[in-house]
């Protein structure tokens, strides 16, 4: 993919080569220069910002940040550029002086900034966390500039909310024989509960992308934190905003090292009385792959909540929108090269493991993820597991039927998902009783 610019025939031709990505092009103040979002390599959905001009061609990257949403702001005076970027679970705004190449962050709030517009000598940012739903703000350009609140949008609703947020860093195993700290978003009631709570692990996709503060997507978190759950949201490797070698590391590796981090954070949060025995998972997209791969790998999880899932690796890169060239950089190679790792990394292949019952979601649109996915799955869970499953398939649903589809689809799809979530905490309790008193008889 390249940039042409068109103009006079003597002011015309490439701007950039060798480019696989190239998006959220705009024009500096004065009209001398282009910032845009790139990535040289195909299939990969990291982007970096790039500055070029007629002088010195195409310069970068010159943040050391992915961007987040490709969002690109011009300083007033054309001299810095703001950009949102990943960090470490949040989305903040990077500001980069073009003239020294210093960068600095604007003041964060553990949020995540949705959306960045220059407006005059300012910016104004659209931000959310957990706790403290989407809001405008306005925010200078300074590096300790402070964020003033624009909109009281959802102050009753944040107020309202019977969730507490704890953001927490564990010790887990990297892979290679070391271990490596890695950051999850705890969310617990905030009235008060007797003893340890069943936790529902909330897998987020990409899987280069970290835990989405997105309330409208994840209602079903805060509902099942009000009905007794607690959740963590995890960012193990894989995720971006920790550095390149933690997110590439997980190419060619799906679930196999992502996976046993979840468990030690599990483990840890059991050890500290915050886990019950009751865990379930849940996720949509790369975290559907990885909520199938769990309740199929893992005892720690009794149940499992799978949407718009990647279930066989390889029909997934032939039918997928953007299979055909993001699943070979995901899995290092193509499905004819290595067909053995896209075999044995699929869920698909490994169902007759399945150790409980499993939801599956799907939008009957999903482009990303089609309803096939799901659809193999639900076949080999019904015909090679002794596991109950169940599939529910939303008409004109797409990959973002969760947050934007149909408001009796959203309605259904979150209730559902804790429907589901307490009766297989209830089944799993009344075995633990029937198992008890089998001891207790013998």
């Amino acid at each position: 993919m390249n940039l042409w610019l068109v103009g006079p025939e003597s002011n015309h031709g490439q701007i950039t080569g060798d480019f696989a990505t190239v998006a959220s092009v705009c024009w500096s103040p004065d009209g001398s220069r282009l910032a845009f979002a790139g990535n040289k390599r195909e299939g990969d959905s990291a982007t970096f910002l790039y500055i070029w001009s007629h002088e010195e061609g195409v310069v970068g990257p010159v943040l050391p940040f992915t961007l987040e949403g490709m969002q690109i702001a011009w300083a007033p005076d054309g001299r810095s550029i703001a950009a949102v970027i990943t960090h470490r679970g949040c989305f903040e705004v990077a500001v980069v002086a073009l003239e020294s190449g210093e960068h600095y962050l604007l003041p964060g709030h553990q949020d995540q900034v949705s959306t960045m517009h220059p407006c005059g000598e300012s910016l104004v940012l659209g931000g959310s966390g957990y706790t403290q739903l989407d809001e405008l703000y306005l925010s200078a350009w300074a590096p300790e500039a402070e964020r003033r609140r624009l909109t009281s949008l959802n102050t009753e609703l944040s107020a309202t909310l019977p969730v507490s947020c704890t953001r927490r860093s564990f010790e887990v195993p990297s892979g290679n024989g070391s271990a490596e700290s890695v950051d999850a978003w705890i969310l617990q009631p905030t009235k008060q509960q007797k003893g340890p709570l069943p936790l529902l692990v909330d897998f987020h996709g990409g899987p280069h992308s970290v835990a989405l503060m997105d309330f409208a997507a994840h209602v079903y978190v805060y509902q099942a934190v009000a009905e007794g759950w607690t959740v963590v949201a995890p960012n193990p490797v894989g995720s971006n905003g920790y550095g390149k070698d933690f997110e590439k590391r997980l190419i060619g590796r799906w679930g196999e090292l992502d996976l046993p981090q979840v468990e030690s954070i599990v483990e840890q949060l059991r050890l500290e009385g915050i886990a019950g025995e009751t865990v379930a998972c849940a996720g949509k997209s790369y975290g559907g792959f990885l909520s199938a791969w769990a309740i199929c790998h893992s005892d720690t999880f009794s149940a499992a909540v799978v949407s718009a899932p990647v279930a066989n690796i390889q029909s997934h890169a032939g039918t997928s929108d953007s299979g055909y060239y993001v699943t070979p950089y995901a899995m290092d190679g193509q499905p004819d090269a290595c067909p053995d790792r896209y075999r044995s990394l699929s869920p698909l292949s490994h169902v007759s493991s399945a150790r409980g019952p499993v939801l599956l979601l799907n939008g009957a649109e999903d482009q990303r993820c089609p309803t096939g996915q799901c659809e193999e799955l639900m076949a080999g869970l019904a015909c090679r597991s002794r596991q109950p499953v169940q599939m529910v398939v939303y008409p004109g649903g797409t990959h973002s039927l969760a947050a934007t589809g149909r408001p009796s689809h959203r309605r259904d799809y979150h209730q559902r998902i804790v429907r589901f979530l307490n009766r297989a905490r209830k089944a799993e309790q009344e075995q633990g009783k029937e198992v008890a008193q089998e001891t207790a008889l013998t």
